[in-house]
């Protein structure tokens, strides 16, 4: 069995600096794909908000720049919304809390593969975790109906009531 040789420290920082300039690109090109050049507001923390004015402009605030994969995932997650959720002209699409979360997390999912940047197992379980949340959230203040597919993605359709599950496909 042939004997590897970890990586040196200057060949670790080199990588390093590699993914902080490839994953601030991508949050470039990202941005780029709603027609800004950076977020209306910059956060420090791992989190993010989005929407639209009633003018159709966009606020996005996210963790900018993008120097990590878990600050890029977070920056899709948002921009996921701006593109599923609204109109160009700012008017919202209606959808549930918990269903709007969930396509936007897959939606951050996908693009970020699509761009080759692997997500790892912990935000996957991280994204399925808030979706849950947003699920029980919505039972907790009497939805009607709770979206079959967005069950699933949590890890919640066998535990809900029958009577929770929309019938829609």
């Amino acid at each position: 069995m042939a004997i590897i040789n970890p990586p040196s420290a200057a060949a670790l920082q080199a990588a390093r600096l590699a993914a902080v300039g490839r994953y601030t690109q991508l949050g470039r090109e990202l941005l780029a794909t709603i027609g800004l050049e950076q977020p209306t507001a910059v956060r420090k923390t791992l989190s993010g908000r989005a929407g639209r004015r009633r003018d159709g402009s966009i606020t996005l605030t996210c963790p900018w720049p993008t120097t990590t994969r878990r600050r890029l995932y977070i920056a899709a997650h948002e921009v996921a919304h701006i593109v599923l959720h609204y109109h160009p002209d700012g008017t919202r699409i209606t959808r549930p809390s918990h269903v709007k979360e969930f396509e936007a997390e897959r939606w951050a999912h996908q693009w970020m593969r699509s761009h080759g940047v692997p997500v790892p197992r912990k935000d996957t379980a991280r994204a399925k975790n808030y979706v849950r949340t947003k699920i029980r959230r919505a039972i907790k203040n009497g939805a009607k109906a709770i979206d079959a597919k967005a069950a699933k993605y949590a890890g919640m359709l066998a535990s809900l009531l029958p009577r929770h599950i929309s019938k829609q496909e």
